[in-house]
């Protein structure tokens, strides 16, 4: 076979006029494609490591689960608790209630202009004064 060089265009033209062409089958190549493959296998075994652990720890959990549930129910029919004496809490709910009320206050406030009354206030009075009903 002669090797030349020819454009797309001319090859398109022979292969029209009845032209047999033939493709040199190249096998294709993958720099680095066996460290992908190894890394992926040491992945894979990693992954496979963890996999059993996980397993071995949620075995664990439930029997610890399991045994819990038995003592519980172990334990439900046979001891009775008195009900709990709330008193005390109610005593300290009841101080904390009464000491957050306070009586309602007012302000009176007095301002104090020079001149005319357009300038600036140059003195602010302010008392505490207790509201009465009328």
């Amino acid at each position: 076979m002669v090797e030349k060089t020819i454009s797309r265009r001319e090859l398109q033209e022979r292969i029209n006029r009845g032209a047999i062409v033939e493709y040199e089958k190249r096998p294709m190549i993958i720099e680095q494609f066996g460290d992908l493959i190894e890394t992926l296998k040491t992945m894979i075994a990693a992954q496979e490591a963890r996999a059993v652990a996980d397993l071995s720890r949620s075995q664990t959990q439930l029997e610890v689960i399991a045994s819990l549930q038995t003592l519980i129910k172990k334990d439900a029919g046979v001891t009775k608790t008195p009900p709990l004496d709330l008193a005390p809490l109610y005593q300290v709910l009841a101080e904390m209630k009464e000491s957050n009320h306070h009586e309602p206050v007012d302000y009176d406030f007095t301002m104090i202009r020079h001149g005319s009354g357009l300038s600036p206030v140059a003195k602010v009075e302010v008392r505490v004064v207790r509201p009465t009903l009328n």
